[in-house]
């Protein structure tokens, strides 16, 4: 009797257990992307989907168990993974002056500085979807969301200042040094557009409901950030009825001496497997 109560007791509480549970990945070299997708096919109330994208070969991240599945007519499908939690580890770190105050950086791919050491998280819109599957014959690809003439504008993300944090603490209290910027560059390695700086109140932008881009995070102190930030789909087809979201991402900014400390463990670990192999 006892054994049959154990059994039961057992088994309800795998039942209770959730089937899957979405991991937590951790970014430490080579190229992703933050890819935004957004699904429109059940009308103004669709959903957002933020997901993490491998690029088998070059990608060093653990957690990818979780791909994402996609949805009936998108476009731009490839190897993507959902997440609980995002976190880049920054090692391989430069600094970098923007508008006086110096950050710490690391790489992007296109960038004149860029060093081919630690991550790369650039920033990817697929926000459309193929008409043609979803309605049939004759429909065509078409943006859910185009702000201006040229349709090259659709996808807008804002920093939650109240929100996000370094070591714990709101990027909005005003005891709070840190600041954070996100900025391209020229070719020959100046300073380019300034998307994001929060020591100048900019924290709010416009991007392409379609696009790829790889820009320098950079981050004015060591220690640990949570970026959170607003998005949501502006004009076009679905405009300010669309329903909007949010994402954090996690960035772990070391000491500078200690990142080198860090490359170079992940160097001679990479001998030494190319010895035994």
């Amino acid at each position: 009797m006892k054994t049959a109560q154990y059994i039961l007791s057992l088994g309800a509480a795998l039942l209770a257990l959730p089937l899957s549970s979405v991991a937590n990945i951790n970014f430490t070299g080579g190229e992703g992307d933050l890819t935004f997708f957004y699904e429109s096919q059940n009308g103004p109330g669709g959903t957002w989907h933020s997901v993490f994208r491998n690029k088998p070969g070059n990608t060093s991240a653990t957690g990818l168990d979780n791909s994402f599945g996609g949805f009936t007519g998108q476009v731009g499908g490839g190897a993507d993974f959902t997440f609980a939690s995002l976190t880049v580890q920054m090692i391989g770190l430069q600094t970098f002056n923007v508008n006086g105050t110096d950050y710490f950086i690391f790489a992007a791919n296109g960038s004149s500085i860029y060093d081919e050491v630690g991550p790369d998280l650039g920033i990817r819109t697929r926000l459309r979807e193929n008409e043609e599957t979803l309605f049939g014959a004759g429909a065509t690809n078409a943006n859910q969301f185009d702000f201006d003439p040229d349709g090259d504008i659709g996808f807008r993300m804002t920093l939650d200042m109240n929100a996000s944090t370094f070591n714990g603490v709101s990027l909005d209290d005003p005891g709070n040094t840190a600041a954070f910027a996100l900025f391209g560059w020229t070719e020959f390695g100046d300073l380019g557009e300034v998307r994001y700086e929060t020591g100048a109140g900019d924290i709010t932008n416009d991007w392409s409901s379609w696009g790829h881009t790889h820009w320098h995070w950079g981050f004015s102190e060591v220690g640990d950030y949570t970026l959170v930030f607003d998005i949501e789909g502006i004009g076009g087809t679905y405009g300010a009825s669309a329903s909007a979201s949010q994402v954090a991402i996690n960035f772990a900014v070391p000491e500078p001496s200690m990142a080198a400390t860090i490359v170079g463990l992940v160097a001679l670990l990479t001998v030494f497997g190319r010895r035994r192999n």
